[in-house]
């Protein structure tokens, strides 16, 4: 079956849900990407909208939330089904996916916003088979400029990106990358009352370029307060640092320096603190 051949289609594109914009937009995607390589622009629809003796292409998310589960890997079908084709995500963002990966199975190509390949075509053909994939990792994030822009995010497969809009569907964006520990325990509320919390350094409590004392116990507690305040403030985030300032002088008091000798390095401090805070969080990603 050919959805377009020849610069004639009876095909159209259908969003099932029509607030979903993520499913819109993934739409609208393939509707200019087509029209690129052949000519033909297919209408889009909502399904209530569809010509019932057309065929369609189907865009849709299997599950309509807006913030996936804390281990949930995306995943994203290419299936022919009769003389319909639908491209669905396990999530909205997971659309953009379906829509991308089927656009590379015709010979488009997403290197970069000055390269990028749409070939001519005068035939697009209906898949013979289904494409399944699902991702290897729950949390897929280049540390690239393009690559934080959310449609080339999408195009690639990632899940962080720098944008908040429906129409990309949710970010796995983490609420804190790392050295956090400045913002967990701020030296100008607790240094005069708790020097204690800080580094001792040279046989000094630093207060300023300072870690944590990461083995006192009260650190712990003050740190999963202080993240227990940001998940009430923005609860759609799932991930938050517990990590060292971006400078040395790690606490070198007896309890850090016993446990750093026992692990081989200061990471030995830093994984007390960290293991301490995550216990208060099973359903989030210290």
């Amino acid at each position: 079956m050919d959805i377009i051949a020849q610069g004639r289609s009876t095909y159209q594109i259908l969003a099932p849900h029509r607030y979903a914009e993520a499913e819109l937009y993934a739409a609208q995607t393939l509707q200019t990407a087509l029209f690129r390589m052949t000519g033909v622009r297919l209408p889009v629809r909502y399904n209530k909208q569809r010509v019932t003796d057309h065929p369609a292409i189907i865009i849709g998310a299997e599950q309509n939330e807006t913030a996936p589960g804390l281990w949930d890997k995306d995943s994203y079908a290419i299936v022919p089904r009769g003389m319909d084709l639908l491209l669905s995500g396990s999530t909205l963002r997971a659309c953009h996916y379906a829509v991308n990966a089927f656009l590379e199975t015709l010979g488009v190509r997403f290197f970069g916003p000055d390269n990028s390949v749409y070939p001519q075509r005068k035939q697009i053909a209906l898949p013979t088979r289904p494409i399944r994939s699902t991702a290897a990792f729950g949390y897929r994030h280049v540390f690239y400029p393009t690559a934080q822009e959310p449609e080339w995010a999408l195009r690639w497969k990632l899940n962080v990106h720098d944008g908040c809009d429906r129409r990309w569907g949710a970010n796995a964006r983490a609420h804190s990358m790392g050295h956090s520990f400045s913002a967990l325990v701020p030296i100008a509320k607790y240094f005069a009352t708790h020097p204690e919390y800080f580094s001792l350094v040279d046989g000094r409590r630093r207060d300023h370029q300072q870690q944590l004392c990461a083995t006192n116990p009260d650190v712990a507690e003050v740190a999963a307060e202080t993240i227990a305040g940001w998940i009430a403030a923005q609860p759609h985030h799932r991930i938050f640092a517990v990590g060292m300032n971006d400078w040395l002088g790690w606490c070198e008091c007896p309890t850090c320096a016993r446990v750093d000798r026992r692990e081989g390095g200061p990471t030995g401090q830093l994984l007390t603190l960290v293991n301490r805070v995550a216990d208060r969080f099973p359903d989030r990603i210290i």
